[in-house]
Protein backbone atom coordinates (compact mmCIF):
# COMPACT_ATOMS: atom_id res chain seq x y z
CA UNK A 1 0.00 0.00 0.00
CA UNK A 2 1.35 3.38 -0.96
CA UNK A 3 0.70 6.67 0.54
CA UNK A 4 -0.45 9.89 -1.18
CA UNK A 5 0.84 13.21 -0.05
CA UNK A 6 -0.83 15.94 -2.01
CA UNK A 7 -3.68 16.25 -4.77
CA UNK A 8 -3.17 18.56 -7.36
CA UNK A 9 -4.39 19.65 -11.12
CA UNK A 10 -2.25 19.18 -14.20
CA UNK A 11 -1.73 20.72 -17.46
CA UNK A 12 -0.98 17.80 -20.07
CA UNK A 13 0.57 18.10 -23.54
CA UNK A 14 -1.43 14.98 -25.54
CA UNK A 15 0.86 13.84 -28.53
CA UNK A 16 -1.84 12.99 -31.32
CA UNK A 17 -1.42 11.40 -34.54
CA UNK A 18 -2.70 14.89 -36.27
CA UNK A 19 -0.63 17.28 -33.62
CA UNK A 20 -1.28 18.00 -30.54
CA UNK A 21 -3.54 18.88 -27.78
CA UNK A 22 -4.12 20.07 -24.18
CA UNK A 23 -5.93 18.35 -21.59
CA UNK A 24 -6.33 19.31 -17.48
CA UNK A 25 -5.90 16.12 -15.40
CA UNK A 26 -7.83 16.69 -12.07
CA UNK A 27 -7.54 15.28 -8.80
CA UNK A 28 -4.02 14.06 -9.39
CA UNK A 29 -2.56 12.23 -6.35
CA UNK A 30 1.60 12.86 -5.50
CA UNK A 31 2.99 9.70 -3.97
CA UNK A 32 6.13 10.18 -3.31
CA UNK A 33 7.31 6.84 -3.57
CA UNK A 34 6.10 5.82 -6.54
CA UNK A 35 9.00 5.83 -9.49
CA UNK A 36 6.65 5.72 -12.40
CA UNK A 37 3.19 7.93 -12.83
CA UNK A 38 -0.35 6.20 -13.37
CA UNK A 39 -3.02 6.85 -15.05
CA UNK A 40 -6.45 5.39 -13.95
CA UNK A 41 -8.92 4.31 -16.23
CA UNK A 42 -11.84 4.11 -14.16
CA UNK A 43 -11.28 7.85 -13.15
CA UNK A 44 -11.10 8.12 -16.79
CA UNK A 45 -13.93 6.63 -17.72
CA UNK A 46 -16.11 8.61 -14.87
CA UNK A 47 -14.81 11.88 -15.86
CA UNK A 48 -16.72 11.14 -19.23
CA UNK A 49 -14.26 9.63 -21.56
CA UNK A 50 -14.64 6.06 -23.08
CA UNK A 51 -11.49 4.28 -23.37
CA UNK A 52 -10.38 1.21 -26.37
CA UNK A 53 -7.74 -0.61 -26.31
CA UNK A 54 -6.32 -3.03 -28.60
CA UNK A 55 -2.87 -5.00 -28.31
CA UNK A 56 -0.89 -2.48 -29.79
CA UNK A 57 -2.19 0.99 -28.15
CA UNK A 58 -5.04 2.51 -25.68
CA UNK A 59 -6.78 4.83 -27.02
CA UNK A 60 -9.48 7.99 -25.12
CA UNK A 61 -11.77 9.89 -26.42
CA UNK A 62 -14.42 11.96 -25.44
CA UNK A 63 -17.61 9.84 -24.88
CA UNK A 64 -20.13 12.61 -26.46
CA UNK A 65 -18.41 13.93 -29.25
CA UNK A 66 -16.14 11.81 -29.95
CA UNK A 67 -12.78 13.91 -29.94
CA UNK A 68 -9.82 12.08 -30.08
CA UNK A 69 -7.88 13.38 -26.39
CA UNK A 70 -5.26 11.04 -25.65
CA UNK A 71 -3.11 8.10 -27.19
CA UNK A 72 -1.09 5.66 -25.23
CA UNK A 73 1.44 3.17 -27.12
CA UNK A 74 1.93 -0.50 -25.59
CA UNK A 75 5.47 -0.97 -24.95
CA UNK A 76 6.61 -4.09 -22.56
CA UNK A 77 2.99 -4.71 -21.25
CA UNK A 78 2.40 -0.59 -20.14
CA UNK A 79 0.93 1.70 -22.35
CA UNK A 80 2.74 4.48 -22.31
CA UNK A 81 0.75 7.64 -22.58
CA UNK A 82 1.98 9.79 -24.77
CA UNK A 83 2.14 13.33 -23.55
CA UNK A 84 4.29 15.72 -21.72
CA UNK A 85 3.30 18.23 -18.24
CA UNK A 86 2.88 21.97 -19.35
CA UNK A 87 2.41 23.45 -16.04
CA UNK A 88 1.18 22.81 -12.24
CA UNK A 89 -1.61 24.85 -10.22
CA UNK A 90 -3.89 24.52 -7.57
CA UNK A 91 -1.24 22.13 -5.69
CA UNK A 92 -1.88 21.90 -1.87
CA UNK A 93 0.54 23.38 0.45
CA UNK A 94 1.96 20.30 1.11
CA UNK A 95 2.74 18.47 -2.01
CA UNK A 96 2.35 19.27 -5.48
CA UNK A 97 1.51 16.78 -8.71
CA UNK A 98 4.33 15.96 -10.75
CA UNK A 99 5.22 14.51 -14.06
CA UNK A 100 8.21 12.45 -14.93
CA UNK A 101 8.99 15.62 -16.94
CA UNK A 102 7.98 17.91 -14.94
CA UNK A 103 10.53 21.03 -13.81
CA UNK A 104 12.17 19.78 -10.21
CA UNK A 105 11.25 22.63 -8.03
CA UNK A 106 14.10 22.41 -5.27
CA UNK A 107 17.27 21.49 -4.54
CA UNK A 108 15.99 18.06 -2.38
CA UNK A 109 14.29 17.28 -5.16
CA UNK A 110 16.87 17.27 -7.99
CA UNK A 111 19.27 15.70 -5.27
CA UNK A 112 16.99 12.79 -4.71
CA UNK A 113 15.89 12.32 -8.62
CA UNK A 114 19.32 12.36 -9.80
CA UNK A 115 20.88 9.34 -7.14
CA UNK A 116 21.93 11.72 -4.24
CA UNK A 117 24.83 13.35 -5.73
CA UNK A 118 26.97 16.03 -4.22
CA UNK A 119 25.92 19.35 -3.63
CA UNK A 120 28.52 20.38 -6.18
CA UNK A 121 28.03 18.36 -8.72
CA UNK A 122 24.37 19.13 -8.41
CA UNK A 123 24.68 22.18 -8.70
CA UNK A 124 26.73 22.38 -12.14
CA UNK A 125 24.31 19.94 -13.56
CA UNK A 126 21.66 22.37 -12.61
CA UNK A 127 22.99 25.03 -14.06
CA UNK A 128 24.47 23.83 -17.80
CA UNK A 129 20.79 22.16 -18.11
CA UNK A 130 18.93 24.97 -17.23
CA UNK A 131 16.82 22.89 -14.33
CA UNK A 132 16.81 25.34 -11.70
CA UNK A 133 16.09 29.06 -10.88
CA UNK A 134 18.62 31.05 -8.99
CA UNK A 135 16.31 31.39 -5.92
CA UNK A 136 16.71 27.12 -5.88
CA UNK A 137 20.29 27.07 -6.51
CA UNK A 138 20.98 29.21 -3.12
CA UNK A 139 19.02 26.76 -1.65
CA UNK A 140 21.12 24.59 0.68
CA UNK A 141 20.26 20.73 1.21
CA UNK A 142 18.28 19.55 4.13
CA UNK A 143 19.50 16.37 6.07
CA UNK A 144 19.32 13.45 4.03
CA UNK A 145 18.56 10.20 5.58
CA UNK A 146 19.90 8.34 2.96
CA UNK A 147 23.03 10.13 2.07
CA UNK A 148 23.82 9.70 5.72
CA UNK A 149 22.80 5.36 6.05
CA UNK A 150 24.99 5.47 2.90
CA UNK A 151 28.25 7.01 4.64
CA UNK A 152 28.24 4.38 7.51
CA UNK A 153 30.89 1.98 7.64
CA UNK A 154 31.37 -0.62 10.44
CA UNK A 155 34.44 -0.20 12.90
CA UNK A 156 37.43 -2.70 12.29
CA UNK A 157 37.24 -5.48 14.52
CA UNK A 158 40.02 -6.19 16.74
CA UNK A 159 42.17 -9.55 15.61
CA UNK A 160 44.35 -9.48 18.40
CA UNK A 161 46.14 -13.20 18.26
CA UNK A 162 45.79 -15.38 21.61
CA UNK A 163 48.89 -17.31 22.94
CA UNK A 164 48.02 -20.90 22.03
CA UNK A 165 47.94 -22.88 25.03
CA UNK A 166 51.20 -24.45 26.71
CA UNK A 167 49.64 -28.09 27.84
CA UNK A 168 46.02 -29.41 27.39
CA UNK A 169 42.68 -28.29 28.99
CA UNK A 170 44.74 -24.72 29.64
CA UNK A 171 41.73 -23.31 27.68
CA UNK A 172 38.24 -25.31 26.69
CA UNK A 173 36.33 -23.75 24.47
CA UNK A 174 32.57 -24.76 24.17
CA UNK A 175 29.56 -23.72 21.42
CA UNK A 176 25.90 -25.03 21.17
CA UNK A 177 24.03 -25.49 17.61
CA UNK A 178 20.23 -25.73 17.10
CA UNK A 179 17.75 -25.84 17.10
CA UNK A 180 17.32 -28.72 14.49
CA UNK A 181 15.24 -31.20 13.42
CA UNK A 182 13.76 -33.54 16.00
CA UNK A 183 15.82 -36.27 15.65
CA UNK A 184 14.48 -40.11 16.83
CA UNK A 185 16.23 -40.13 20.31
CA UNK A 186 14.28 -36.75 20.52
CA UNK A 187 17.53 -33.99 20.67
CA UNK A 188 17.41 -30.86 18.65
CA UNK A 189 20.56 -29.57 20.11
CA UNK A 190 24.38 -30.31 20.09
CA UNK A 191 27.15 -28.73 21.90
CA UNK A 192 31.18 -29.11 21.24
CA UNK A 193 34.07 -28.80 23.92
CA UNK A 194 37.03 -28.12 22.23
CA UNK A 195 40.64 -28.12 24.10
CA UNK A 196 42.48 -25.39 22.17
CA UNK A 197 46.06 -27.08 22.88
CA UNK A 198 45.69 -30.47 21.34
CA UNK A 199 42.41 -29.16 18.80
CA UNK A 200 40.53 -32.49 20.61
CA UNK A 201 36.48 -31.67 20.16
CA UNK A 202 34.08 -33.77 22.26
CA UNK A 203 30.54 -33.61 20.76
CA UNK A 204 27.34 -33.81 22.99
CA UNK A 205 23.70 -34.58 22.05
CA UNK A 206 21.28 -32.44 23.85
CA UNK A 207 17.45 -32.37 23.89
CA UNK A 208 16.77 -28.83 25.48
CA UNK A 209 19.55 -25.94 25.70
CA UNK A 210 19.07 -26.27 29.84
CA UNK A 211 21.25 -29.46 29.54
CA UNK A 212 24.77 -27.95 28.57
CA UNK A 213 25.70 -27.58 32.12
CA UNK A 214 25.24 -31.01 32.71
CA UNK A 215 26.89 -32.14 29.96
CA UNK A 216 29.98 -30.05 31.36
CA UNK A 217 30.11 -31.85 34.18
CA UNK A 218 30.56 -34.94 32.63
CA UNK A 219 33.09 -33.89 30.30
CA UNK A 220 34.71 -32.03 33.01
CA UNK A 221 34.97 -35.55 34.95
CA UNK A 222 35.85 -38.21 32.23
CA UNK A 223 38.35 -35.45 30.40
CA UNK A 224 40.29 -34.72 33.63
CA UNK A 225 40.56 -37.93 34.73
CA UNK A 226 41.72 -39.37 31.26
CA UNK A 227 44.77 -36.37 31.23
CA UNK A 228 45.09 -36.08 35.03
CA UNK A 229 44.86 -32.42 34.47
CA UNK A 230 42.40 -29.55 35.83
CA UNK A 231 40.59 -27.53 33.00
CA UNK A 232 42.08 -23.89 33.95
CA UNK A 233 39.95 -21.67 31.43
CA UNK A 234 36.13 -22.39 30.03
Amino acid sequence: MVQATGIGTIIMEMHLPDGTLRCTLTSVLYVPTLKKNLFSIPKATQSGTVVSIDSTQCVIQNLHTGQLLAVAKHSRGLYMLQGTSVIIQQATPTAQAFTASSTPTSMDLLHQRFGYIGIRCLKAMAISNHLLNKQDLSQELQFCAECSQGKQFCLKVSRSKVPRPLKRLQLVTSDVCGPFSLSLSGARYFCTFNDSHSKRTVVAILKHKGEVFDKFKVFEATTTKEIRLPIEVF
